[in-house]
């Protein structure tokens, strides 16, 4: 699994999940999760459009704790091209990069979730309420959030 170390999570985040955090004011909570490396492929940093969600994005990224990753790979491509008949951009972005590189996917889309979990298994899908679980186990999120 890419990452700064070997024991570190490496997760995909999709634009439906990014933006969920966002409105919550708890991406920056997130990203800081101990053991977690967070990346947005640009397919879905592209789905993020409003100003204000841009800038949070953004943010996160000038911060380091969020980075945008290009699929660039042939098979990688092949894999995408293919996933994309079945799922927005975004999504098949976060797929491919879980399939290749073995990744976890952060997804709030119920359908998508539900074909990842088929094609890559469940233990390697977050939803917004896992990763604030595993925020609020680390102590970076009380439980009212």
């Amino acid at each position: 699994m890419e990452g700064n170390n070997k024991t570190e999570k490496v997760v995909a985040m999709d634009a439906d999940v990014t933006i969920v955090l966002i409105q919550a004011t708890q991406l920056d909570i997130i990203t800081k999760l101990p053991g977690y490396s967070f990346r947005i492929p640009e397919d879905a940093y592209q789905e993020v459009l409003l100003e204000d969600q841009k800038a949070a994005l953004d943010a996160e990224i000038a911060a380091g704790r969020l980075t945008v990753v290009s699929i660039e790979d042939l098979s990688e491509l092949r894999s995408l091209s293919e996933f994309r008949k079945a799922m927005g951009k975004g999504e098949a972005a976060c797929l491919t990069l879980a399939v290749h590189r073995g990744w976890l996917v952060a997804s709030n889309d119920k359908r998508f979730t539900n074909k990842a979990k088929v094609r890559i298994g469940e233990s390697r899908v977050l939803t917004v309420d896992k990763l604030r679980a595993i925020a609020q186990s680390a102590g970076l999120l009380e439980k009212d959030k």
